[in-house]
Order: structure tokens, then C-alpha cells, then sequence
């Protein structure tokens, strides 16, 4: 219920008891503890208070960030230069993501902080955030993911955005594939773009074009991917696939259906 009463505030909504700024407590994809804490701020901008990483201080006083809402996507975006956190403004939703440019950086949550109020005031911006190098090559390796079986075949839950879905792990397939509604709620949301669309031969040899989603983060297992490809199916009931180019992403993999693992490495 916090989450959704944050979402009010910021909004212009519901009276709350005190005031409520917001604080993001995230883990990069090197492992950094990072807390982003901001004030509640006026509409469409918050003024940051501190960043810290691993516990120390960072950023003190930083600068201003925008705020913007996606209604259709149900999203937040704070935005400052080449950064910015997006993170869903409906209860039951956790997922947080910090952005540098259109890849995914870090993830956690942001939640209510009552103990940051207009009181605060920013000083000389001195925002540092962590560094980002963007590498083409796969970034982890040496974990395991568990997998659910069933006579549909091998499923693991993978987050896009903010959300987790259950997918198929289909290493016959080049692309995976999500379903258009989600497609369309990530692009919305500023979490993908649209492809340059695929062609694909079914087994009688007749060629279909099929639409094409870049989903900016993807993680499976606490690892993530940026700019993963998948095709886009008009089928919204339809089981959504992993597929390789996205499974090599995270390194090579071995499948363990008799003890329901998924182990990369």
C-alpha cells in the first residue's frame, strides 16, 4: 500500500500523514550497494539529497532530477543528464532500474521516505554516480537459475522492466518472443524500442514477417543483459520464450531438468 500512496503523493493525489520523499536501494551489475534518497519535491522535479555506495557518500546535495509519469505504462522516471531510475507507481510492483544512457545499470527498490521532506534543501551539485563502461561481451558467469518443468517444457522466470514473467527456455529458437501487450507497455514505458522486424519460414516454407522488440534490461537470477531482441507474437495468451540470442547473453549454459536447474557459466 506504501508504494501506491508514494505514487499519490508525487502526483498531486491522496493527502498523506507527512510528506514522503523516496529512496532507491540498488545493486549494479559489479556488485555495488547504491541508495539514491531524494525529496518529495514539487511537481515534475525532486531535488536528489544523497547517493551512497557501499554505505559511503558519494553525492551530497546534488542536483535536481525530473520526474515524469507514464500512466499507460504505470511507471516513474527520474531523469538527470545521461541517468535515470524508473520504477512502477502501483502496489505490488518492486522493481526499480537505474539507467545510464539505454542500458540497465543497477536494480533494487524505491520506496516512501518520510524522513526527507522540503526541509532540504539542495546545495552545489556534486552528483558522481558509479561509472558505467557498456561491454559487448557476456559480464557473469557461475550461477544457477532454477527451472519449473512440465509438459510444456523447461520454464524460468525472467524480469523485463519492472515485471518478472514466466518463460520457456527454448534453445531451438534463434529470437525469443513476448506477447504484443507487453511489447507495447515496455516501449511506453521507455524500458524497450521497436525492432526492425524478422522473417520467419515455417515448416511448409512460407515466410511471415513478425514485429521485433529491443528490451533495454532483462535479468534472469540477479544477472542482467541490456538490449536483448525478441519477436513480438499478436498472441496474448500465447507461453513467451527465451531464446538463445538471450540465454548467451549471460554466458554458456548446461540444462539440469532432472534437478530443475539452469546453470551458467
Amino acid at each position: 500500500m506504501k508504494k501506491y500512496l508514494l505514487a499519490s503523493a508525487l502526483l498531486g493525489g491522496a493527502t498523506l500523514p507527512a510528506l514522503a520523499g523516496i529512496t532507491c536501494n540498488m545493486t549494479d551489475q559489479r556488485g555495488n550497494t547504491l541508495t539514491y534518497s531524494f525529496a518529495h519535491g514539487g511537481h515534475g522535479y525532486t531535488n536528489e539529497i544523497v547517493v551512497r555506495r557501499h554505505g559511503e557518500t558519494i553525492s551530497n546535495g546534488g542536483p535536481m532530477w525530473t520526474r515524469t509519469f507514464d500512466r499507460a505504462g504505470r511507471t516513474l522516471t527520474l531523469r538527470q543528464s545521461d541517468w535515470s531510475i524508473v520504477y512502477p507507481s502501483v502496489t505490488g510492483y518492486d522493481r526499480a532500474t537505474l539507467f545510464h544512457n539505454d542500458n540497465a545499470v543497477a536494480a533494487g527498490v524505491c520506496d516512501p521516505d518520510y524522513t526527507v521532506d522540503t526541509s532540504v534543501v539542495a546545495g552545489t551539485p556534486t552528483h558522481n554516480p558509479p561509472t558505467y563502461t557498456p561491454s559487448t561481451a557476456p559480464s557473469y558467469g557461475g550461477f544457477d537459475v532454477p527451472l519449473l518443468v512440465d509438459n510444456m517444457g523447461l520454464h524460468i522466470d525472467v524480469t523485463l522492466g519492472p515485471m518478472v514473467y514466466n518463460m520457456i527456455v527454448d534453445t531451438g529458437a534463434t529470437y525469443g518472443s513476448i506477447t504484443a501487450t507487453i511489447a507495447e507497455s515496455l516501449v511506453a514505458s521507455g524500458l524497450a524500442d521497436w525492432g526492425t522486424g524478422m522473417t520467419s519460414v515455417l515448416a511448409d516454407g512460407s515466410e511471415h514477417q513478425l514485429r521485433t522488440v529491443v528490451v533495454h534490461s532483462v535479468e534472469v537470477g540477479g544477472r542482467y543483459a541490456s538490449n536483448v531482441d525478441f519477436s513480438v507474437t499478436q498472441n496474448n495468451n500465447a507461453q513467451m520464450l527465451f531464446g538463445m540470442n538471450a540465454l548467451n547473453q549471460f554466458g554458456k549454459f548446461t540444462v539440469d531438468a532432472s534437478n530443475s536447474r539452469i546453470m551458467f557459466n
